[in-house]
């Protein structure tokens, strides 16, 4: 696939200096953000947005492969089906929560907007709390390792609690993350960490993708290819032909199935409606819920909430 596009309208780059390993060397991270347009038209007046991050270069955690590739990829698809697109790669911390800040920002809570954030890179589930990491992620010391992560980590919950507030008529949330151990070079913690993530449930009107099961770990790749197994499974079912968003994603199970025998994204689902997508287009079919229906999830809160619709393969 292509990954250069001639309507790339904003390049934003960042560097960061970091302390990488035992050593005192330097190394420069460059974050770039980018600004890509809808390439087809959407049945809403205004236009569905998305924010894609891929985050591949990491100082003290384990090395990955494509998760550039896939921000690219995806991001490039996504723009064939109607978003306006914002793709980082290589984000740190304090970039990773300013992107996201400016991603939820530029969403109109009036209007009848889809927002779907896209993140592939390294995260980790620990105590049940989900987090994904900047690439300048500090080496684990040997004391309160726990607050270390919560502190240098970015909280997936957060983003589900700002999207509920922004009372958006549906949210897309996918998550190709937990490839692996991203401690497995620092031994001596790697039992904070259980592969996969646990289970989040995000307000009314949010669908959440995992790459993997709970617990479950997710395949970066295999010798050779480009993507991920889920992302280019995800790129293969976005066709000619308009799929409602439950069938995208399982055909993205069967796929991935297929491909690795072991690996079953799966998906947490609290909307009422449907979502078409397609490689011409998109369009949303919502009913938008009153403000007082559409409340803050909170980690507390959503371990009382019913439980919503899950599939598994």
């Amino acid at each position: 696939m292509n990954r250069t596009s001639g309507s790339i309208l904003l390049v934003i780059a960042l560097a960061t200096i970091c302390m990488t390993g035992e050593s005192s060397a330097q190394t420069t991270i460059i974050s770039q953000c980018v600004l890509l347009p809808p390439i087809s038209r959407t049945a809403s007046p205004h236009p569905y947005k998305a924010l894609v991050i891929g985050n591949k270069d990491y100082g003290t955690l384990t090395p990955l492969s494509n998760p550039v590739n896939d921000a690219t990829d995806v991001g490039q698809a996504l723009t064939e089906s109607g978003f306006e697109v914002t793709r980082c790669t290589n984000l740190t911390r304090v970039a990773l929560d300013q992107a996201i800040i400016d991603f939820l920002t530029s969403l109109d809570p009036q209007s009848d907007e889809v927002a779907l954030f896209y993140y592939t890179g390294h995260g980790a589930e620990i105590d049940g709390v989900n987090y994904i990491f900047g690439v300048d992620f500090p080496k684990l010391p040997s004391k309160e390792v726990k607050s270390h992560v919560a502190l240098n980590a970015y909280k997936l919950q957060h983003l589900l609690e700002r999207l509920s507030v922004k009372q958006t008529a549906f949210n897309i949330v996918i998550l190709d993350a937990c490839r692996d151990n991203p401690f497995a070079s620092q031994t001596s913690k790697s039992i904070i960490a259980r592969k996969g993530f646990s289970p989040m449930l995000g307000a009314r009107g949010t669908y959440i993708a995992f790459a993997s099961a709970p617990g479950q770990q997710a395949s970066d790749g295999f010798d050779g290819s480009s993507n991920s197994p889920f992302a280019a499974a995800f790129l293969k079912s976005i066709g000619p032909d308009e799929l409602e968003i439950d069938q995208v994603f399982r055909l993205v199970r069967e796929e991935v199935w297929r491909s690795t025998t072991d690996q079953s994204p799966w998906s947490n689902i609290n909307v009422v409606g449907s979502f078409y997508m397609s490689r011409k287009g998109s369009r949303a079919v919502v009913q938008k819920p009153a403000p007082t229906d559409f409340e803050v999830m909170t980690t507390e809160e959503s371990a009382k909430a019913p439980a919503a619709k899950s599939t598994s393969p």
